[in-house]
């Protein structure tokens, strides 16, 4: 039997309760989570507190991805820098998080949505 190296399953990364940061380096095109995600019905998006969470796969379907997915800053006209994106992979289920230009371990992930 082959063993998997535990340093794959690192968190890569970190959380402070308002913010996730990168806790590694990343290149540009390098996945920083994969977010398992749940189906929501759009009727669901009237409470303010799941729209904030789901993400918009087309006009019909949403999902709320899981992990650490809802807590990324967004794009808005504080940050005008976004160093990460996200992609839907509909047979797996989840919402990729990649980033968009090297970044540094430390750094304020910022998402582009």
């Amino acid at each position: 039997m082959e063993m998997v190296s535990t340093d794959k399953y690192k968190c890569m990364v970190m959380f402070d309760g308002k913010h996730v940061y990168a806790n590694h380096k990343f290149h540009k095109g390098d996945i920083i989570e994969m977010c398992p995600a749940k189906d929501i019905s759009k009727t669901a998006l009237y409470s303010n507190s799941v729209r904030d969470m789901a993400f918009a796969i087309n006009n019909d379907e949403y999902v709320i991805p899981l992990g650490y997915c809802q807590y990324y800053d967004i794009l808005d006209s504080f940050n005008n820098e976004a160093n990460c994106d996200w992609e839907w992979n509909p047979k797996k289920r989840v919402v990729a998080i990649r980033a968009t230009r090297p970044v540094e371990k430390g750094e304020k992930l910022v998402l582009n949505i």
